[in-house]
């Protein structure tokens, strides 16, 4: 399991000690930070509440997206290869939405604002957290490219933004892409 090693390395924590808390054995352990097993969902969940991390993507072609700094849950979703967007179903996917609600979430950072982020909106709402939301990308422009339509990119677009405007927050990188956002239909006047 790629990052493992790295967050229990940053907590300055050992193999024996994590093992020991987790109540499995070091060389275990060793295997799924090594990548060789994969944990059970059980003790993905007892994992993710031990580092208190854990983020949820789509898959990209079936397969969970991996870094080295923190757990990855990856939703079932569908590859829009000319797009380059993996559009993820994560209310369609059982083991996904059972591992979901085995966490308890402070917190909901939505980074993708298609299907992942509806979800991810409805989550906060049913458990009355805090969601933040992120702009990096100009969707509107994407999707002119792909439809060749103003009408279906403006109609597209203004489904996406409706994510940002029930957010509780919205971060983007600057100015320039907090006018984009506001020129997309954001209503609130105050990005992060």
């Amino acid at each position: 399991m790629i990052g493992l090693k790295n967050i229990r390395k940053q907590k300055k924590l050992n193999q024996q000690k994590v093992a020991l808390d987790l109540n499995i054995s070091r060389e275990s352990l060793s295997y799924y930070e090594n990548g060789k097993r994969e944990p059970s969902l059980s003790l993905l969940v007892d994992m993710s509440k031990y580092f208190n991390v854990v983020v949820c993507a789509p898959k990209h072609k079936k397969k969970t997206f991996v870094s080295d700094k923190y757990f990855v849950l990856g939703a079932n979703s569908i590859h829009l290869k000319k797009q380059g967007y993996d559009c993820g179903w994560p209310a369609l996917d059982f083991e996904f939405n059972r591992y979901i609600s085995m966490l308890n979430i402070d917190l909901i950072h939505i980074n993708a604002p298609f299907n992942m982020g509806m979800y991810a909106l409805e989550l906060a709402k049913k458990r009355n957290i805090p969601s933040i939301t992120t702009f990096h990308s100009q969707f509107k422009q994407d999707f002119y490219k792909t439809t060749k339509s103003e009408l279906l990119s403006s109609l597209m677009s203004k489904f996406i933004i409706n994510i940002y405007n029930k957010s509780t927050v919205s971060i983007t990188m600057n100015e320039f892409s907090a006018n984009v956002m506001r020129s997309y239909g954001l209503k609130r006047k105050k990005v992060e």
